[in-house]
């Protein structure tokens, strides 16, 4: 069964603390120790690596403890947690239930740290007994700017995702790139059609909606018929009885992207869209989708570095005031 950290180095003070008057004696009880350590259980020796770190530098006690069955390991993770499941263990009698929503769980913490019980790595050890001397650890804790370099380049890489996972960056993204459409071309992009994706299958962008007119098609097809192919009498036709859309196949399942979107051209609620008649004017408008589609995607890349890059991560260490250990560990 492996030993932890705490409990060899005790074992190893032992046999370094020999003197010439008591090495035989030293080397003995160094043994006695150890043949007692090996017959522990794991979750006995945890109980011992966790009193040894936070309770006191004493192995000899802590074993007699064990022996004794005055120290126990609890495993809830919190305060609250250990104040709750003592209360249905009926440490504080039959009323806990009924005085629950009344609880100061910070009094009840201080209540309890005098009765024995001590917050450690992997939850709690009770002591049996008051008297207990805790061990005060001081610890240098440091700003990121205050880190040297190197560790400051490890806690950049860490951190790296964690605020692109956990912010909507894409719900700005797509409410820009919504706003910007009806600006620029009177475009109303649909709810929620707006989507992208950096690394995947379905890598790329793409959207659907509709145009609040048929005059503002035809303006946006003017300016992408660099040629001149559509001819006058056909936007005539448009403008009077058309409706045009950016819609998605209806036999693809997957998410809106230049791919699976098509300009779709209604004459009285017809769709027309593949009749030569109206093809310079679809091309048009197909050439301005598939421009949109790749500055949506465009802009989403920028956001995704944006949030991913080290000054943006410097900043929110920064005024988050996070505090680590001279080796970058979160303190």
């Amino acid at each position: 069964m492996a030993m932890y950290k705490y409990i060899l180095n005790k074992i190893n003070k032992y046999h370094q603390e020999i003197t010439v008057d008591d090495k035989f004696w030293t080397y003995l009880k160094a043994d006695e120790v150890q043949d007692e350590l090996d017959d522990l259980e794991e979750y006995e020796q945890i109980i011992v690596e966790q009193y040894l770190k936070y309770v006191q530098d004493d192995l000899e006690e802590v074993l007699e403890k064990l022996s004794n069955h005055s120290i126990w390991w609890r495993e809830e993770m919190s305060w609250e947690d250990l104040i709750k499941e003592l209360g249905a263990e009926g440490y504080w009698g039959d009323s806990f239930d009924k005085l629950e929503d009344y609880l100061d769980y910070d009094k009840l913490a201080d209540a309890l740290i005098d009765d024995g019980f001590i917050e450690c790595d992997f939850g709690f050890l009770e002591i049996a007994g008051k008297e207990i001397i805790m061990r005060e650890v001081v610890q240098k804790v440091y700003k990121f700017e205050e880190l040297e370099k190197k560790v400051q380049e490890e806690v950049l890489e860490r951190y790296r995702y964690t605020w692109v996972n956990s912010l909507d960056w894409g719900e700005y993204t797509s409410e820009d790139f919504t706003v910007i459409m009806f600006y620029e071309h009177r475009f109303n992009v649909d709810k929620d059609s707006v989507s992208f994706s950096m690394d995947d299958a379905e890598a790329g962008a793409g959207f659907t909606g509709e145009f609040e007119t048929a005059q503002a098609a035809i303006n946006v097809a003017k300016n992408f018929d660099t040629k001149g192919f559509i001819k006058e009498s056909v936007l005539d036709e448009i403008r009077k009885y058309g409706k045009v859309r950016v819609s998605k196949y209806s036999w693809v399942s997957s998410n809106p992207r230049s791919w699976n979107t098509y300009i779709e051209l209604l004459i009285d609620g017809i769709p027309m869209e593949e009749d030569e008649k109206y093809a310079a004017f679809v091309d048009a408008l197909e050439s301005w989708r598939k421009e949109e589609c790749e500055r949506l995607y465009e802009n989403a890349q920028d956001d995704y570095e944006y949030y991913t890059c080290d000054n943006y991560i410097r900043t929110e260490l920064a005024e988050g005031n996070y505090e680590f250990l001279a080796d970058g560990t979160d303190f």
